[in-house]
């Protein structure tokens, strides 16, 4: 937010609001047909007789007589989380289509820990998630409190009009924020940008000036400190084998195949809405091409008033996990209109597509992902004592927000010559809770 209006693309932003259709019109579907999930107190009290609200209402009411986690337990998925605190149907049916939204993950492999941290202390300290919501302190990381409260001070308009935002974006998509921080950089005179120089490798000189060495294929550049935005996996290839990192390694990332497709026909879909989710329990026979999930982008923030349908179409994560080979462009549109066809029963033919093949493009939390990277934290520190961080997806969160908020904390933490930077710091220091309060 204070990106937005530090670089004056508060005219730019797409908001849409909590209010709209397609923030409150969200679908499953599930096991063969699309269910609204609840909005609000009416359609709360008539989800149970949705096939994908079966059997969560009576997980929820048992859910404060569960027994208590044992305290040798450090971590575990979320699928076993939930069906732990609630029941299966829960984890399986709606958590799944939530992770593959999100994550294009495996429920069963991602972990509760890092993914949902504020159910995993609820657990800990009050022995019940439903004790912990109702009966419990209103409790936040200091770190969140800290920052939310600076981001009030400064940012209040944009942080009000924000407040009421379920989805925003820009009139020409997100990367509207990228390009113009890439002006705002390239108009100060102490910034060079490059582009297009591969990295062959990262080294470390101790006791010299400038001790980082980049080495590209035909020449060396040498820093005072380095942050590395790369994948996990990716910077991990890049250390040397004297200082290796098999935590930053074991990060792994899952491939999206994101078809678009645009429909000449208008008002082409049966529902409104922001569009829908399929869980991991949908029968293979509903599901072959492994789709994750479909956007209405015809419902959602668009300026685009040219007639028509159009749709995104997002399939394979962690179910191509481990593939080396992936459908052609027109074996893509094929999969995606069989989709819509059987899920939406569309079947006319798109006049427009587009197909992405986004490769390792969402870093995976699994079951451990904390101890990662306190290991992390540590090969890094070892290595390269403190003059080289990172920042990005593969550590404390996948969301654009998150990733402006890890990339300033270790900028900052630079600028302040603190020793041993590694932008992992959070994960090794103790969690500081602390009473919620409202910023004013």
């Amino acid at each position: 937010m204070k990106e937005i209006r530090q670089l004056g693309l508060e005219p730019e932003l797409l908001i849409i609001p909590k209010t709209s259709l397609a923030a409150k019109n969200r679908f499953i579907y599930y096991p063969d047909r699309l269910n609204k999930l609840p909005s609000d107190v009416l359609s709360a009290l008539l989800s149970p007789r949705l096939p994908v609200m079966e059997g969560v209402f009576s997980g929820l009411f048992a859910e404060p007589f569960r027994k208590r986690r044992s305290s040798d337990l450090d971590d575990e998925s979320v699928g076993s989380f939930l069906a732990r605190r609630f029941n299966k149907n829960l984890a399986n049916n709606l958590a799944s289509a939530v992770l593959h939204g999100i994550y294009a993950g495996d429920v069963d492999k991602l972990s509760a820990k890092s993914l949902f941290p504020g159910l995993w202390r609820g657990e800990q300290v009050y022995g019940s998630l439903a004790r912990s919501l109702f009966g419990g302190r209103k409790e936040e990381l200091l770190e969140d409190q800290l920052l939310r409260t600076e981001l009030y001070r400064d940012n209040l308009d944009i942080c009000t009009r924000m407040g009421n935002a379920s989805v925003y974006t820009f009139k020409k998509g997100i990367e509207t924020l990228s390009l113009a921080l890439a002006r705002e950089l390239e108009a100060n005179p102490n910034v060079t940008i490059r582009t297009s120089h591969n990295v062959k490798g990262i080294s470390f000189g101790a006791g010299q000036p400038f001790p980082v060495q980049v080495t590209h294929p035909t020449y060396c550049t040498h820093y005072t400190s380095l942050i590395s935005t790369l994948s996990a996996s990716s910077l991990a290839s890049l250390l040397p084998s004297s200082f290796p990192s098999p935590s930053l390694s074991a990060i792994p990332a899952v491939t999206v195949l994101v078809v678009n497709l645009y429909f000449s026909t208008p008002s082409l879909l049966p529902v409104e809405g922001f569009g829908y989710l399929i869980p991991k329990s949908v029968p293979p026979s509903q599901n072959p091409e492994h789709a994750l999930g479909v956007i209405f982008d015809s419902d959602t923030a668009s300026t685009d008033t040219h007639p028509g349908t159009k749709v995104t179409v997002m399939m394979g994560g962690h179910y191509w996990s481990g593939r080396s080979s992936y459908p052609d462009e027109e074996a893509a549109v094929r999969m995606a209109t069989a989709v819509l066809a059987r899920h939406l029963r569309i079947n006319e033919k798109p006049v427009l597509s587009n197909v992405t093949l986004q490769s390792k493009c969402i870093p995976q939390y699994h079951v451990g992902h904390d101890e990662r990277l306190r290991r992390a934290h540590a090969d890094l520190t070892r290595g390269f004592s403190g003059r080289v961080a990172v920042a990005g997806s593969s550590f404390g969160g996948v969301g654009l927000n998150d990733c402006i908020r890890g990339a300033r904390e270790v900028a900052k933490k630079m600028a302040e010559s603190e020793v041993d930077v590694t932008g992992l710091e959070r994960w090794v220091q103790e969690e500081r809770w602390v009473n919620k309060i409202e910023p004013k």
